[in-house]
């Protein structure tokens, strides 16, 4: 199927190898995204047969209450999040959407250091293209402040709050400051979590994918959170044909590719908050 899309013409600009691409226009690849509808996730696990599958797991834990603003932050389109493998700590700060005028030269022409590393990509989600900042720092780097939750995560571990003081590193911080004007609030950084992450890495008709999924309870009788997402990370000349082979792999498997649901880090977000109120 992949090979079949491949051949069709699409019209987009493809930078010959070894170009310079000016800082204003840099894009590093594309994420390809299919929401899974909350109603429609146990339906998808079955049909990949995901439960028989070995899968990549971590410990995820949310950064809440960045700038003491909530509205603000929401209107920002700013998330973070700690995410904790066996051998491998980061802390993701992510701007989405964004705006190039937002990220000016200092952080166009930003890549990466001995701990950190910025990606610029177009999300591709249902009929949206929206531009997404990421910056990521590795806890591993430097001198690590101290954090809860080893992976792998028990599946009755319920979420909690607790401190999350020290773990956005200073660059992360002027990130949040310089592109969407958000002064952190050391003292009320909060970590909602552990959200347990498994991901699949599967391939059906040339196509390779990957199947995200976080799962989490809430103490008490709260609903509790099972998210996923179809996702292929690949190169901007290769998005416009990668997507249509993904939407009709999730169609496949009665997805609703129309739904446009927001990414998983957004729709956590959104329980923990509701359910801390």
């Amino acid at each position: 199927m992949y090979r079949q899309i491949r051949q069709r013409k699409f019209p987009f600009r493809n930078t010959p190898k070894g170009a310079v691409v000016p800082a204003a226009e840099r894009l590093d690849g594309a994420d390809l995204r299919i929401g899974i509808p909350d109603v429609e996730v146990a339906s998808v696990v079955a049909a990949f047969g995901l439960d028989t599958r070995e899968a990549s797991e971590r410990a995820i834990h949310l950064l809440g209450n960045l700038s003491g603003a909530p509205a603000r932050l929401m209107a920002a389109g700013a998330t973070a999040r700690l995410e904790r493998a066996p051998r491998r700590s980061e802390v993701v700060v992510q701007l989405r959407p964004v705006r190039r005028a937002q990220l000016g030269p200092e952080w166009s022409d930003f890549h990466s250091d001995s701990g950190h590393r910025l990606r610029i990509t177009e999300e591709w989600a249902g009929t949206q293209r929206i531009l997404v900042a990421t910056l990521t720092a590795s806890l591993d780097a430097g001198d690590p402040a101290p954090v809860p939750a080893q992976a792998p995560v028990s599946a009755q571990a319920p979420v909690a709050a607790g401190p999350g003081r020290g773990l956005l590193s200073p660059r992360q911080r002027n990130f949040l400051a310089d592109c969407a004007g958000i002064a952190v609030l050391e003292d009320r950084l909060t970590l909602l979590g552990p959200i347990r992450e498994r991901a699949w890495t599967l391939r059906r008709d040339d196509l390779s994918f990957r199947v995200r999924r976080w799962t989490a309870r809430w103490p008490g009788n709260t609903p509790g959170l099972d998210l996923a997402d179809l996702e292929v990370q690949t190169s901007a000349a290769d998005a416009p044909f990668l997507f249509p082979a993904l939407r009709s792999l999730a169609r496949q498997h009665q997805v609703d590719t129309e739904a446009e649901a927001d990414p998983i880090a957004i729709r956590a977000m959104t329980w923990a908050s509701a359910d801390q109120c």
